[in-house]
C-alpha cells in the first residue's frame, strides 16, 4: 500500500478487493476472506515450523556426521602404522633369533644396527617393547607358557620366551613367558 496525494493505492489485488467489499458494506464476504487469510497464515506457519524442524535435524545430523568422521579418521591414522608394525614384528623376531647363534662379530654388529634402526622407526609411532624379566605376571601383558621352580616369588616372570610389544599403550602382542611356581 502506498500513499500519494491523500490517495491510497493498493499493490495487492486481494487487499484491494477487500477494500471494495468493505466500501460496499459486504461484511460477510470480508469475514470469509479474513478467515481464509488466517487459515493460509496458519498453514504457512505450520509449513515454516516443519521446514525449520527439518533443517535443525539435518544440521544436527551433519554435525554428528562430522564428529563421527573425525573420530574415524583419527582411528585410521592411529591404526595405519599398527598393521604394518604387526607384520614387521616377525622381522624383529628373526633378528632376535639370528643373534642367539654364534656368528661373526661384524655380522652381529650389522644385525644389531639394522634391528635398532627398525625399532627407532617404530618408536616414532608409539611402538614399545614390553619389559618382562622380574615383573609380576599380568594376563593383560603376558601369556604364560608354563611354571617352573624358582627361588623367585611365585607368579613372577622368570624367562621371556618371546617378546611382547605395545603400540600407543595398547598391547599388540603379549609377551610369552615362563613364571615362577
Amino acid at each position: 500500500m502506498t500513499n500519494t496525494d491523500d490517495t491510497i493505492q493498493y499493490d495487492d489485488s486481494e487487499t484491494k478487493r477487500m477494500k471494495e467489499d468493505i466500501d460496499e458494506g459486504d461484511e460477510e464476504s470480508v469475514d470469509g476472506k479474513v478467515r481464509k487469510l488466517k487459515a493460509d497464515l496458519k498453514q504457512a506457519q505450520e509449513l515454516q515450523k516443519e521446514y525449520l524442524d527439518g533443517w535443525q535435524r539435518a544440521k544436527a545430523d551433519y554435525l554428528n556426521y562430522k564428529k563421527d568422521e573425525g573420530k574415524r579418521f583419527r582411528e585410521i591414522a592411529e591404526n595405519a602404522p599398527r598393521s604394518i608394525i604387526e607384520e614387521c614384528i616377525m622381522v624383529l623376531d628373526s633378528f632376535d633369533l639370528a643373534l642367539k647363534y654364534e656368528i661373526q662379530k661384524e655380522v652381529r654388529q650389522g644385525i644389531i644396527m639394522i634391528q635398532s634402526q627398525l625399532k627407532d622407526v617404530f618408536q616414532k609411532y608409539g611402538f614399545e617393547e614390553m619389559k618382562t624379566a622380574g615383573e609380576k605376571f599380568n594376563t593383560e601383558f603376558h601369556e604364560s607358557l608354563g611354571e617352573e621352580e624358582s627361588d623367585m616369588e611365585s607368579g613372577t616372570v622368570i624367562e621371556e620366551v618371546q617378546k611382547g610389544y605395545s603400540l600407543n599403550g595398547r598391547v599388540i602382542r603379549p609377551a610369552r613367558v615362563k613364571i615362577a611356581k
